[in-house]
């Protein structure tokens, strides 16, 4: 079918011929305009909530860009995705005009009930479209001039229309590129709420990642490090550009030394200001002495129930900190599973995780085993004397099992070393960083 468009200025655009050519398609008449398709004030107000992040970002836009139209009668719109409109501000004259075709807060303006327009036009076209005059497919609305142009989330979807209307003797070519600049404004205020919000929870995880996190620039020097790496590096006294050498921010997965330590070196990715951030692990050593290591991480708990992946989404955080647990459960119920992945999770990893049945001791030996002692203590005492649990577990992590079956004399001096995180032993005072 061929389509025959009357128009004031220039010749008809491609875009505009095949808009009229969707109309016709679907059945609508040049001098019949639905003006019915509106919403109600309950459902206008579930567009606000819906789309109140963009309201919020290009209110004071709008109301800034018409001040500085203002003697023009004009109004700008915005619409969403759906084709509803959400927002006017504009000339109350030219207002109560538009009102009379529906170009309102909360009419459709989708091509399948207003014919070819600037809004639903945009729609469709996905870019920046003038509609002027007799352009438009319903006569009702060829006393309008009007630019719309697409507004896209910071994730590359639609959120919206800004469109410009005008009476069509104000037609001016530079109205598409006012409408896109304005667009534009309303995109990069919300991409930069997008990266504000994203920096600011970025920061949060950085910092309290269990593993020593250090950022490098792409040039591979350090430019921070979250509070796990500066316990391994020390402070930024000194460059930690002199401490930390070797590691390229462009390999996966190397090793490097860093203080007489052997350390692998992961890079996780890169972030918007080209910088690469990598976990910098020790790697394990060997324990000597006999002393536990642990067996178990976080990946051999398998569970499908709720509850207990919450349980272990809380140990995981708790690995990160430098405080004592207390893990309570019936038998069997896999507290020493708990404690060990705890353990293989924290910055406490590479040292000893010692594990005491506190109910299989008999009482006269607890503290003794607990505490140590020294040569000639008591009869039977080795001749060296003997490293107490809370010594040897220094730096590490000593599980203390079934503690509720101490007896209670114990569990007052074990409340008091787990308040004070200090032992004294063998005639000297010896300060448990961990206990």
């Amino acid at each position: 079918m061929s389509v025959n468009i009357s128009a004031d200025k220039g010749t008809i655009p491609a875009f505009i011929q095949e808009s009229w050519q969707r109309c016709i398609s679907k059945g609508l008449q040049p001098s019949m305009m639905d003006k019915e398709d509106m919403l109600g004030a309950f459902e206008l107000a579930e567009y606000h909530d819906r789309y109140a992040e963009l309201l919020y970002h290009s209110s004071p836009i709008l109301e800034e860009v018409y001040h500085s139209i203002n003697g023009l009668e004009s109004i700008l719109l915005l619409a969403a995705p759906e084709g509803y409109i959400i927002e006017t501000v504009g000339d109350p004259a030219f207002i109560r005009h538009a009102d009379n075709v529906s170009l309102r807060k909360g009419a459709n303006w989708l091509e399948e009930s207003k014919g070819t327009n600037a809004i639903g036009t945009a729609i469709v076209e996905k870019n920046p479209v003038l509609i002027h005059g007799s352009q438009h497919f319903h006569q009702d609305n060829h006393f309008l001039t009007c630019a719309a142009s697409p507004i896209y989330h910071p994730d590359g979807h639609l959120l919206g229309v800004l469109n410009l209307s005008s009476h069509q003797q104000n037609y001016h070519p530079f109205s598409i590129s006012l409408v896109q600049r304005v667009a534009d404004s309303i995109k990069q205020s919300l991409l930069l709420s997008h990266t504000q919000k994203r920096e600011k929870n970025l920061y949060f995880i950085y910092d309290s990642y269990p593993d020593p996190l250090i950022t490098l620039d792409k040039e591979g020097k350090v430019t921070d490090l979250n509070s796990a790496a500066s316990h391994v590096i020390g402070t930024l006294e000194k460059p930690v550009s002199n401490i930390v050498s070797g590691i390229d921010p462009l390999v996966l997965e190397q090793r490097v030394s860093i203080k007489d330590q052997e350390f692998l070196v992961q890079t996780l990715g890169k972030n918007i200001e080209h910088q690469s951030s990598v976990i910098v692990r020790l790697k394990k050593q060997k324990l000597i002495d006999g002393l536990t290591t642990n067996r178990y991480q976080f990946t051999d708990i398998i569970s499908n129930d709720p509850q207990m992946n919450q349980t272990i989404s809380i140990a995981k955080r708790a690995s990160a900190l430098d405080i004592s647990l207390l893990i309570t459960g019936e038998s069997g119920t896999g507290k020493e599973l708990f404690a060990q992945s705890i353990h293989g999770h924290s910055l406490r990893s590479d040292k000893p995780f010692i594990a005491i049945n506190c109910s299989a001791i008999p009482e006269n030996l607890l503290e003794s085993e607990l505490f140590g002692y020294e040569k000639g203590a008591f009869t039977g005492a080795k001749s060296g004397g003997h490293k107490g649990k809370f010594e040897a577990a220094d730096g590490g992590t000593l599980f203390l099992d079934e503690i509720g079956d101490m007896p209670l004399q114990a569990q007052a001096t074990l409340l008091r070393v787990l308040q004070e995180r200090c032992v004294t032993c063998r005639r000297t005072c010896f300060h448990s960083n961990r206990c």
